[in-house]
C-alpha cells in the first residue's frame, strides 16, 4: 500500500522537499529472514501496536514481534526519530521516502493477513479477507512530535513481485480475481470500487473487477 502525508501529518501537496512517501508491504515469501532483531534494532519500528491498544518498544525483548519486521527504513526528512535508524534510500522517488515491510506472523492474524511463513505461497493457493484499513491505523509511521495524527489515505494498493539487487532474474506470479457469492456482497464491493476509482495506480481493480462488476449489473438490470 501506499499513502503520502508529510510529516507534520499535512497532506502532501507536491513540495517534494517536504512530501513524504509512505509504504506498508507484507512479504509472502518464506525464504525471506527478519532484519529487524533484538539483537540489532535499527531496522526495526519504534514501537508495535496490538490489536487491543497495547503499544510496545522495540527495546522490550520479551513482548515485542521481531520476526514479524522484515524492515523499517524511516524518511530522510524526519528530525526527531528515534536512534538507532537507518533512512530509506532517497533516490527511489522524488521526494523522502519511509518503507515498513512486514512478514507473517501470528500478530498479523486479528486483521486477516496470514500468521506463518508458506501461507498463500506456491502451493497454497488462498482467498484473504483483509482488514486492511485497521492493520494500516496501527502500523507505525513517522510523525514529528506535537503534530495532529495524518489521516491515512492510501491511494495506491499494489500486487505483485519485486526483486530486490538480483540480476537476470525472472518473477512469475498469478492473481485470480474474486467471484461473489451474492448481491449484496457484490453491492458492498461496487461502492468500494468506485471510491478506487478516484485515485491513482488503481489499473489492478480495473482489470480483475471490471467484467465482474458490468456482469452483476447485468444480472441487476434483468
Amino acid at each position: 500500500m501506499g499513502s503520502c502525508w508529510k510529516n507534520n501529518g499535512q497532506p502532501c501537496d507536491g513540495d517534494v522537499t517536504s512530501d513524504v512517501t509512505r509504504y506498508s508491504e507484507m512479504i509472502l515469501n518464506p525464504e525471506t529472514p527478519s532484519w529487524c532483531r533484538a539483537d540489532d534494532i535499527k531496522l526495526c519500528p519504534p514501537y508495535h501496536t496490538f490489536p487491543n491498544g497495547t503499544r510496545v518498544h522495540r527495546n522490550d525483548t520479551g513482548r515485542f514481534p521481531y520476526e514479524a519486521y522484515h524492515l523499517y527504513c524511516s524518511p530522510g526528512n524526519a528530525e526527531y526519530i528515534e536512534k538507532p535508524n537507518v533512512m530509506c534510500d532517497p533516490y527511489s522517488n522524488p521526494q523522502p521516502q519511509e518503507i515498513l515491510q512486514i512478514l507473517p506472523h501470528p500478530v498479523w492474524g486479528d486483521y486477516g493477513y496470514p500468521t506463518r511463513k508458506g501461507e498463500g505461497w506456491i502451493g497454497d493457493p488462498r482467498s484473504w479477507d483483509l482488514d486492511v484499513g485497521r492493520l494500516s491505523q496501527s502500523l507505525y509511521f513517522y510523525q514529528d512530535p506535537g503534530t495532529a495524527p495524518a489521516r491515512r489515505q492510501w491511494t495506491s494498493i499494489d500486487l505483485g513481485t519485486e526483486i530486490y539487487k538480483d540480476p537476470n532474474q525472472v518473477a512469475e506470479w498469478t492473481a485470480t480475481r474474486k467471484k461473489f457469492d451474492s448481491e449484496l456482497e457484490f453491492a458492498k464491493f461496487s461502492k468500494i470500487y468506485q471510491q478506487l476509482l478516484s485515485g491513482p495506480n488503481m489499473t489492478i481493480f480495473q482489470q480483475f473487477y471490471k467484467q465482474e462488476l458490468d456482469d452483476c449489473s447485468l444480472r441487476n438490470s434483468i
